[in-house]
């Protein structure tokens, strides 16, 4: 575990954790990291896990690094194409990354080793509470005129796999709605906002808001979103509630 966050902190520099905390990351049951080796010392790795999705499990192939003096060597590539044969082998439905869009070498694995560009976005973050617009335990809640509401989503065959609906009812109707994904990765623990939808930019990004707001009143990091760069309402909308923007990211996908 020494020797992955040792080629973490010289390849990314993304994680923090010690090695129990790490060890303890990779431990849990949706988790799967690659290694590649020349010898006995590893010199790249690929932290994935699986989560919950509508069409069925995805493989979020998450971390890739490899030590600078061994990139352009088709290791970032093997790494790829062993996830996504783990994928298979495991009847994942869908397999997912996401590369920064001036990060050309690392879309050149990822499109190498079989997945395809399915969309750019803006990866949005929330990282500061905002007292009183969500209740911690996701559970239905009233919000003044408005109310929270959540079920809980199960993938078939795999307990560990679950995520949360939630919707914001108003007026006796559903004005938007989203899935809520809680992730433990190398770097954070988080929710990740997916499926957000709703007639109306300002009720989609207050949904949002309250999302993020439960997560770091749970403990958690951050919450996190793609945002579409076509979709500019949305985008605009979760600025204006105080959503901070990381960089603009290639979404890349396989399906089975």
């Amino acid at each position: 575990m020494a020797e992955l966050l040792h080629v973490e902190r010289r390849s990314l520099g993304d994680s923090d954790l010690s090695v129990d905390e790490a060890l303890a990351v990779l431990q849990l049951p949706p988790h799967l990291c690659l290694g590649a080796y020349v010898g006995e010392a590893l010199v790249g790795f690929l932290s994935c896990f699986e989560t919950y999705a509508v069409a069925g499990p995805r493989l979020e192939l998450d971390m890739l690094g490899v030590l600078p003096e061994r990139r352009n060597r088709g290791v970032a590539t093997a790494l790829i194409r062993a996830a996504i044969a783990h994928a298979r082998a495991s009847s994942a439905a869908l397999a997912r990354a996401v590369v920064r869009t001036d990060n050309a070498a690392s879309l050149a694995a990822f499109l190498k080793a079989g997945l395809s560009v399915a969309g750019e976005a803006a990866l949005l973050i929330w990282e500061r509470p905002t007292p009183g617009l969500a209740s911690p335990a996701l559970a239905s809640a009233s919000l003044g005129s408005e109310t929270l509401g959540c079920g809980m989503l199960r993938a078939p065959g795999k307990p560990y796999l679950n995520a949360r609906r939630a919707w914001l009812v108003r007026a006796g109707g559903a004005v938007a709605r989203a899935i809520a994904l809680q992730v433990n990765t190398l770097a954070y623990r988080g929710c990740w906002i997916e499926e957000l939808a709703g007639a109306c930019a300002e009720d989609r990004a207050a949904l949002a808001t309250m999302l993020g707001n439960a997560a770091l009143q749970q403990g958690l990091h951050e919450a996190g979103m793609l945002a579409l760069t076509n979709d500019v309402a949305t985008h605009s909308a979760m600025l204006a509630q105080g959503w901070q923007e990381a960089g603009t990211f290639y979404v890349l996908s396989w399906s089975a």
